[in-house]
């Protein structure tokens, strides 16, 4: 049915904008506190979820020329889909839904969409090449609840005709969007129009597959009438019941659903329709289709919102193989499409000048105020700022405090410097947090790109109370970075090398999965084939980086480079008092000024990166 030669495997035209979930779970929306901004609508959701299965995915829609719609479009690129024919309009807003969430069957929902920016959609500057390189064009019914949105639609699908690009239609009915209801009811699924029937069923004989809930193949006419109109299976979406197809009047086939904890239901009928997809453009046997959607819509009916839980193929086969919905490795497998696991940006220069302590002794021992501190820091940013810009640096990081760090932060703001903050108090051998509050708090008032660490000790031989306090606190800082898809760093000291692999064992049983591990450098290639086997067995994802330590010479780091870089894990290095050390001290005592300083942490950044390189 599907033409395997063409390099796009699916266009998703129509709806897409951003949508606020509320956190509160079971409140409604006018008791709700908090919101969680994802990617939303039918076809940006279809987008995305087809793209985490594997499908050569494209955006054909338009978002405002705001930020909503800027987050939009990076979204979309960050998940693997074609923006190529993302419009940006400055004359209207990208589209904006606030949800609920209160299981089994309350989902409350408000859509902001009065001439929002996806209505607008210009076919006129479509490349018609555009659409003959694509095997599907998917197209949502609410397009047509708009005369403009109907136009460009009906342009697009002339196209697709004309070069045999098969149409799918997702009927996609919300009576709020064609003014059916007041504005505020967004919750209503199904409400009787001779109107909309209509419109619909111009479009029916158009399709070469039609896939709509009960409601909507209702409001497009019913089953019997579609099959007048066109030849095109229909497949109706039956939430519990499963999934049926209509391949003409006499034969169908029910396929059962999955039976899961509901939390969320919204967005399950476009998982679906992402899994189905993902095996009938490659041709796929219609039943592995149908049960491969099902699958992803039970996956994204645990979940909370829609776009960001559309799962990947790995996903949906061990959630079909084993039938588990909560699970470790299953969480893990979900993470590593969260937190694009799959770019493994190496290498990975982090300058690391998170140090407080350390710098206050300096300060009272040369009498000097903490302000000096602050003042240093911001020039050992400068310096990696330049060091990057004249050596064209690839991925450069700082890891430094929210508190002396907080101007170095904002001088690298206008700047791809990737950010890495600590959470726990400095000088502490028992964890605690820099702020009086929970993990999950404190992360939540830090930008979303900046990545979480913990210097973290443990002895195997303290007592038990101290391990459970020290295991208890990372469970929970853990547990706060997942839920908020926050990239953890754990930089583990152990009283000595010994303890090491068994500790990174205890976090692994714990089920707890760093994003990286940061640690001191073994000595030995024996230790570091061990490290590598036990990641092997938890986790092929991660990534460790080499702290530095104590302040050496930078030629003592060849051997612990190239030792280091034996293992497929090991990505980067994180160099702090080694390269800002002796700047500190002539700094605060006087010796040198802010220039020399960001010229000398320049210097020396560009010289571990290139000795990284080359090890």
């Amino acid at each position: 049915m599907f033409d395997q030669s063409r390099s796009l495997d699916l266009i998703c035209m129509g709806r897409v904008a951003v949508d606020l979930y509320a956190e509160q779970i079971g409140a409604s929306l006018q008791d709700a506190q908090t919101f969680r901004k994802y990617v939303g609508g039918c076809a940006g959701n279809i987008a995305i979820g087809s793209a985490r299965l594997g499908l050569k995915t494209s955006m054909l829609s338009c978002v405002g020329s705001d930020d909503f719609g800027t987050f939009v479009e990076k979204t979309l690129i960050s998940e693997g889909v074609d923006t190529s024919y993302l419009q940006r309009t400055p004359n209207y807003l990208t589209g904006l839904v606030v949800l609920g969430v209160d299981p089994p069957d309350n989902f409350p929902l408000i859509f902001f969409r009065n001439d929002c920016a996806d209505l607008f959609i210009d076919a006129s500057i479509v490349n018609p090449s555009y659409i003959a390189s694509a095997k599907a064009l998917l197209i949502t019914g609410t397009a047509f609840s708009h005369a403009q949105s109907a136009q460009n639609t009906f342009a697009i699908i002339k196209l697709a005709k004309k070069f045999n690009t098969k149409i799918i239609l997702d009927i996609d009915y919300r009576p709020v969007l064609w003014g059916l209801t007041h504005k505020g009811d967004g919750e209503t699924r199904f409400m009787n129009s001779p109107k909309v029937s209509r419109v619909l069923q111009e479009v029916l004989p158009e399709c070469d597959l039609i896939v709509g809930t009960q409601e909507e193949i209702t409001i497009a006419g019913g089953k019997e009438l579609i099959q007048n109109l066109t030849q095109a299976p229909i497949v109706v979406k039956k939430g519990v019941d499963g999934a049926e197809i209509y391949f003409n009047k006499e034969n169908s086939q029910l396929f059962d659903a999955y039976n899961v904890p509901v939390l969320n239901v919204l967005g399950a009928g476009d998982a679906f329709m992402s899994g189905l997809l993902s095996s009938l453009l490659f041709n796929k046997p219609i039943k592995e289709a149908c049960l491969r959607g099902n699958a992803a819509g039970a996956l994204v009916v645990s979940r909370h919102g829609c776009a960001p839980a559309m799962p990947s193929l790995p996903e949906v086969e061990f959630f079909q193989n084993n039938l588990l919905i909560k699970h470790p490795y299953l969480e893990k497998l979900h993470q590593n499409i969260t937190l694009k696991n799959n770019q493994r940006q190496a290498p990975l220069p982090i300058m690391a000048f998170c140090h407080r302590w350390q710098l206050e002794d300096s300060c009272q021992e040369f009498n000097q105020p903490s302000s000096k501190i602050r003042e240093f820091k911001t020039a050992i940013a400068q310096g990696v700022l330049q060091a990057s810009l004249q050596n064209n640096i690839k991925n450069p990081t700082i890891l430094t405090d929210p508190v002396y760090g907080h101007d170095s932060i904002l001088a690298l703001k206008d700047h791809d410097i990737g950010v890495i903050i600590p959470i726990e108090k400095s000088g502490e051998r028992l964890t605690q947090w820099l702020e009086p509050y929970s993990a999950y708090e404190i992360i939540l008032k830090r930008p979303p790109n900046w990545g979480v660490k913990i210097l973290w000790q443990y002895d195997l031989a303290q007592p038990s109370i101290e391990q459970d306090h020290q295991m208890d606190k990372l469970k929970e800082l853990y547990n706060a970075t997942s839920k908020l898809e926050r990239k953890l760093m754990l930089e583990l000291i152990a009283p000595n090398k010994n303890q090491v692999l068994e500790i990174i064992k205890q976090v692994y049983e714990n089920n707890i999965m760093p994003y990286w591990w940061k640690l001191a450098a073994f000595t030995n290639q024996e230790n570091w084939q061990k490290l590598t086997a036990l990641i092997n067995q938890f986790d092929s994802d991660a990534r460790v980086v080499i702290l530095g330590g104590e302040s050496k010479a930078i030629s003592s780091y060849e051997q612990a480079f190239s030792m280091a870089k034996s293992s497929n894990h090991t990505i980067g290095f994180a160099v702090g008092r080694s390269i800002f050390w002796p700047a500190w001290l002539k700094f605060i005592k006087g010796e040198y000024k802010i220039k020399e300083v960001q010229e000398e942490i320049a210097q020396k950044y560009w010289l571990f990166y290139q000795l990284w390189l080359k090890a």
